[in-house]
């Protein structure tokens, strides 16, 4: 099968082979633009998106695991119960972001900008959020910046420099339980 960079390259596949799912394990897809494609359930295992326009996308249950997002533009994405094990998100565009009990463990976010995403269930182990700007996010029902949303959400994550926060500073060390900073 040919590389498909675009939305419509895509949609035209599906229509040619209805009921099949994609495989596009390992694929590149760096500077594509795929706004809005539906990638629901496929699987992009160690695929390369890098500075790909990939703006309200449907990741929904997707594998992703060890996929390359790196300076994509994923606003308004949505990876609902998506497997983003090991994904790498590094100066990525994902605000507004569904990641609704998604598994983002390992991920790399370092300088995201996960402005207003939606982070709630999702499993947040060992994730590097260096540079990051997390204003507005949604973890576990409570907003980034609010009181204990920490304890109950983030566990051995690198919390020394993340960005911004509503909060207007850092993480106090009090409410970390302990971090972990690798």
């Amino acid at each position: 099968m040919s590389i498909m960079k675009t939305t419509a390259e895509i949609s035209e596949w599906r229509m040619e082979h209805p009921g099949k799912m994609l495989d596009l394990s390992g694929t590149d897809l760096s500077g594509a633009n795929l706004r809005k494609a539906d990638f629901r359930g496929e699987d992009f295992r160690g695929a390369n998106f890098r500075k790909a326009d990939l703006r309200g996308a449907d990741f929904q249950e997707a594998n992703l695991q060890k996929a390359n997002f790196q300076e994509a533009n994923l606003r308004k994405a949505n990876f609902q119960e998506s497997n983003l094990q090991e994904v790498d998100f590094r100066d990525a565009d994902l605000r507004e972001v569904d990641f609704r009990n998604a598994n983002l463990r390992d991920a790399d976010l370092r300088s995201a900008n996960l402005q207003e995403a939606d982070l709630r269930g999702t499993e947040l182990v060992k994730i590097t959020l260096c540079n990051a700007t997390i204003d507005g996010a949604k973890v576990f029902g409570f907003d980034v910046g609010g009181p204990g949303w920490i304890l109950c959400a983030l566990t051995d994550v690198e919390w020394d420099c993340i960005k911004e926060m509503r909060s207007g500073g850092r993480v106090p060390t009090a409410q970390l339980y302990k971090p972990t900073v690798r």
